[in-house]
């Protein structure tokens, strides 16, 4: 990439143009804050961070605006725009100006995992789920920004190093340490965790050089994991566009900053964060064996029964030196405990006397001023309404750190009642223990059952999440819209979508329950048909879908083949009937453009009722197959008829094409095959049904013949005889089809030119309604093959 010209280099506190300055003016509202400000600010300070923040964040329509005094300094990511105190520009003007630059370059170079291209489901996985990458990957974002700012904007570099100097006066005090939720989470368990140090003492070196003298000693674990993690840090932090840079470039350089951390900084730090969640296990352990104690006797008491083995908790069985360590190391957390929150009251005290103090000033300060102006006149009354206006923004300041600071104090004093009144945990510095100790309460830990191990872990995920989010708001970047979910805002979400989801199966529960009385009303009133319709109903409705589409469709005209007359010839049968090969051919080498109806097709479905029919739920199974078919072709307005056959009754019609399917019908139809009986006299219902066909003969007309058995007593000739004198009916073509139930029906292709044998019986509805479908939408297949021909026709 091209190099800067120089005059991109200059300081932001240069002036900018006087057109730059328009956009740059404050607001009526901002001039009015600066008056009433207590303290001198310069209407320039201010436009100076403006234009530092938008300059930076190449974003001059970003709002930097002026906020109340003593409000605090705050970004809005969903608005995208920066607050600042006045009261924080005055009392520290280099670090406004590190902030106003910091953010502008986070909105300039920063750019979260989504607009990174990365796979939802592992940016749940890393930022919802795991702990520590979020913190580590802002440790290292921090930094690169951080470097690209002072390389760019060389005026600002000072600002920096005296901000990041001051914060890193002291060694061995990570950085975060003054959050208050981080403080909280730190006294109750009584350490710093691993994580805190590594990202601390990776912002430390980035500025210094060089990590805290004996980190090797404090803390080796984390002195190894710095020591693997130093130099692909700072890779990261300098994996950085040049300016001039255009989009494309600061999403290469993000992922490759985003890469390095995944793939070289990740895996050591893992192995910090696994020693933090087992060290935080074993403390809640430890915990939950003696708080009874603890709210019993307190520290001390608990700590001599622990020393004494009269615990009563497994603890006891520790040898002796172990117990007496572990009951020291109680009573210096608890010590080091009470410190904290005595030197948090020590503070309170202190603020509280300063608030008084600058209130009994303002009170002595106003009537002062109330004297001065029953003689002031002019120009001298004006000046004393201005210093009025500054006494009264005086006297707000002092009265929003009053109420901040009693809610303050009353989070102390919650924290008291919970951590030193009703003693509620156990601190412990876990990494101070010795390693025989240690070893001891991981043996203790294994030894608990699943369930409870997995609690334990599960209540220390929590507390290291809980303590990474308040991290990363000391370090993340608030201008970065695309910013993934905090732990708490995960589990949150993730709560809430249980809880629908437990709703949504309370709403099921509750709609079966109200289906099934509904059904328990209906039942009473239901016949014997209606039961097996509602139980087929989802196979009825799919076949019933899939052949209404196709009428749909075939309703535009079309040319169709195989007329005896019409305006077009069917070329290759009209050669077969011209050359002599196919005399026949002149009944069907006609075409005609024809709107086809679902009155064509003619359907007659004779079912075996037989004996054999009884076994292996042959009957139960057809029943419900011929309902699928009948309750579909009833719907389709197709003509249909059914004969029921047996050696008892003969062939009987169960329904004809003139009857209308009402629900005298549909008893029938449930009623007559409900009981089979007899023997297999296939060629008198073959017959039947031949007959009754040829009177409501449509253009595609079918036999079904459903059966289990070979036709009895009678033999197969009659039935093969009848088949051959119904296929050479020209004026009525009949295509046969035979359905063979159940094992060994392969007979049935010796039977008819189209079967099919040998279906699984509890396949039988489902393969019907396939073969419905068939004949329906490709009536042609039915057709006879040559082989088919020769089999039937073509012998006597």
């Amino acid at each position: 990439m091209p190099n800067r010209s120089p005059e991109f280099r200059r300081p932001p506190e240069i002036l900018p143009s006087v057109e730059k300055r328009a956009v740059l003016a404050l607001t009526q509202k901002e001039k009015e804050i600066l008056d009433r400000l207590p303290v001198k600010l310069e209407e320039e300070t201010i436009l100076e961070l403006k234009r530092i923040a938008q300059v930076i964040a190449g974003d001059l329509g970003m709002k930097v605006k002026l906020g109340e005094p003593g409000k605090g300094s705050f970004f809005d990511s969903e608005k995208g725009e920066i607050t600042l105190d006045p009261l924080h520009i005055a009392e520290a003007p280099e670090r406004a100006r590190m902030i106003a630059a910091h953010e502008g370059a986070h909105r300039r170079l920063t750019r979260g995992p989504k607009t990174l291209g990365v796979q939802p489901e592992l940016i749940e996985e890393l930022y919802g789920k795991a702990i520590g990458f979020a913190y580590t990957s802002n440790v290292i974002e921090d930094p690169a920004v951080n470097n690209w700012t002072k390389k760019e904007f060389e005026g600002l570099r000072g600002d920096f190093d005296k901000t990041y100097s001051k914060m890193f006066e002291k060694e061995h005090i990570p950085l975060g340490l003054d959050h208050p939720e981080v403080q909280a989470i730190i006294r109750r368990i009584g350490t710093i965790p691993n994580l805190v140090w590594v990202g601390s003492e990776l912002i430390r070196a980035w500025q210094t050089g060089k990590f805290s003298k004996g980190i090797k000693k404090v803390r080796p674990l984390v002195a190894e994991v710095l020591g693997k993690t130093f130099l692909p840090s700072k890779r990261a932090s300098n994996a950085l566009p040049e300016y001039g840079y255009n989009e494309t470039q600061v999403l290469e350089a993000a992922r490759e900053r985003f890469r390095i951390v995944y793939e070289e900084i990740w895996s050591p730090v893992q192995k910090l964060i696994e020693e933090d969640l087992k060290n935080e296990a074993e403390r809640k352990m430890v915990e939950n064996e003696l708080k009874q104690k603890l709210q019993q006797k307190g520290t001390e008491g608990m700590a001599k029964d622990l020393e004494q083995g009269k615990t009563g908790t497994p603890l006891d069985n520790l040898p002796d030196d172990l117990r007496k360590e572990l009951a020291e190391a109680m009573k210096k957390a608890a010590k080091k405990q009470g410190e904290s929150l005595e030197q948090e009251a020590k503070n309170f005290s202190q603020e509280t006397e300063e608030i008084k103090k600058e209130g009994e000033k303002i009170k002595k300060t106003k009537k002062e001023l109330a004297e001065k102006k029953k003689t002031a006149a002019g120009k001298e009354a004006e000046e004393l309404k201005k210093e009025e206006d500054k006494l009264k923004t005086r006297e707000e300041i002092n009265s929003a750190k009053k109420q901040d600071l009693e809610e303050k104090k009353e989070e102390h004093k919650k924290a008291i009642e919970r951590e030193i009144t009703q003693k509620e945990n156990i601190p412990l510095e876990m990494n101070e223990l010795s390693e025989k100790l240690k070893k001891e309460l991981g043996q203790a830990f294994d030894r608990l059952p699943k369930k409870e191990q997995e609690r334990l872990r599960g209540e220390a995920e929590q507390t290291l999440q809980d303590l990474e989010d308040a991290l990363n708001e000391t370090v993340e970047s608030k201008m970065n819209p695309d910013q993934p979910e905090s732990h708490a805002e995960f589990r949150e979400r993730k709560e809430n979508e249980k809880a629908e989801a437990r709703r949504e199966e309370e709403r099921g529960r509750e709609y079966k329950e109200m289906k099934k009385a509904a059904k328990e009303i209906a039942e009473a009133g239901r016949t014997e048909y209606d039961k097996i319709r509602a139980e087929m109903d989802d196979v009825i409705e799919d076949l019933y879908n899939r052949l209404e589409e196709f009428f749909t469709r075939e309703r535009h005209p079309k040319w169709r083949q195989g007329f005896r007359a019409g305006p077009r010839l069917t070329l290759s049968r009209a050669m077969q009937f011209a050359s002599g090969a196919k005399p026949e051919a002149y009944r069907e080498m006609w075409e005609q453009k024809t709107v086809p109806t679902r009155f064509e097709y003619k359907f007659s479905l004779v079912v075996d009722l037989s004996q054999s029919m009884s076994e292996g739920n042959k009957i139960v199974e057809t029943r419900k197959g011929l309902i699928v078919l009948s309750e579909v072709l009833n719907r389709l307005g197709i003509d249909f008829e059914v004969i029921g056959f047996n050696g008892d009754i003969g062939a009987v019609l169960l329904k004809d094409f003139d009857k209308k399917f009402d629900e005298e019908t549909e008893e029938g139809l449930a009623r007559l095959i409900k009981t089979p009986a007899g023997n297999t006299p296939t060629a008198g219902a073959l017959k039947l049904a031949y007959g009754r066909l040829k009177e409501h003969v449509g253009k595609d007309n079918f036999i079904v013949v459903l059966t289990d058995g070979v036709p009895y007593p009678e033999g197969t000739k009659p039935t093969q005889n009848l088949v051959r004198k119904i296929l050479r009916d020209e004026e009525a073509p009949i295509k046969v089809v035979g359905v063979g139930l159940g094992e060994n029906t392969g007979f049935v292709r010796d039977l008819f030119p189209s079967a099919v044998g040998d279906i699984c019986v509890k396949d039988l509805p489902e393969t019907l309604g396939n073969l419905l479908e068939e004949m329906i939408t490709n009536p042609e297949l039915f057709k006879m093959n040559e082989e088919a021909k020769e089999r039937f026709i073509g012998k006597e």
